[in-house]
């Protein structure tokens, strides 16, 4: 039963490609990252660890409260500052000005999480080209990151392009996707008819079959869209 509601919840949620609600996966920690231009004083490192901790709770305005606190003491605000303020802005109803630290992102070391971002809100938006671009972009600099080819791979879904989605899923569940690329995965093999082989997988990963058939529902959904 958990597992159906878990599952039932990632069919709600989607790719989490709208921002207004908390990830229920946290995103992976930038604290490794060496970026410069400088190197940043351990009680920086910490405050910063600290508002990642509060974004992954979803406390997003009080993030951003953090950030303003932090960047009045710094100065210049480092790239991850930069991007935890993008994550901010997107989770808490303000694409545009996420866009805008997204898109600076592009030309630092976090050049990989900024196309990303850009590519979750353009999806956000119904810009499902751009997105896709977006987001080929964000795989090609950062190949081994199971969240990248999981939005990648969900991205070409919804523009109709499953058969080149699956090999994307399939590359996430291999790198640790977890659930949500597991059910992406699904979704592009009911999509392409592939019945068989979906419920293999589902079996392997130990599915219920009537979690399946609510796969097979939002498949069908899916493809309804596409022949709209």
């Amino acid at each position: 039963m958990l597992y159906l509601l878990t599952l039932f919840g990632l069919l709600l949620g989607g790719c989490t490609f709208t921002g207004n609600n908390a990830q229920p996966f946290a995103e992976a920690p930038t604290a490794n990252v060496v970026c410069p231009p400088r190197e940043l004083p351990s009680e920086t490192v910490i405050h910063l660890d600290l508002i990642a901790e509060m974004q992954q709770q979803g406390l997003y305005h009080a993030a951003l409260a953090h950030l303003d606190a932090l960047e009045a003491d710094l100065g210049e605000p480092p790239p991850r500052a930069l991007y935890l303020r993008a994550e901010a802005l997107r989770h808490s109803g303000q694409p545009e000005a996420a866009e805008v630290l997204y898109l600076d992102l592009t030309t630092s070391c976090l050049a990989a999480r900024g196309y990303r971002g850009l590519g979750r809100l353009a999806m956000a938006a119904g810009r499902q080209e751009e997105g896709v671009s977006h987001l080929r972009r964000a795989v090609a600099l950062q190949p081994t990151d199971a969240r990248f080819r999981n939005d990648l791979g969900y991205a070409l879904l919804l523009a109709g392009q499953p058969a080149e989605a699956l090999p994307q899923l399939r590359t996430a569940v291999e790198l640790g996707g977890g659930e949500r690329a597991l059910v992406n995965q699904l979704l592009a093999l009911l999509v392409l008819g592939r019945f068989g082989e979906a419920e293999m997988v589902a079996d392997n990963a130990g599915l219920p079959r009537p979690a399946l058939e609510q796969l097979r529902a939002a498949a069908a959904k899916l493809e309804a869209h596409d022949d709209r």
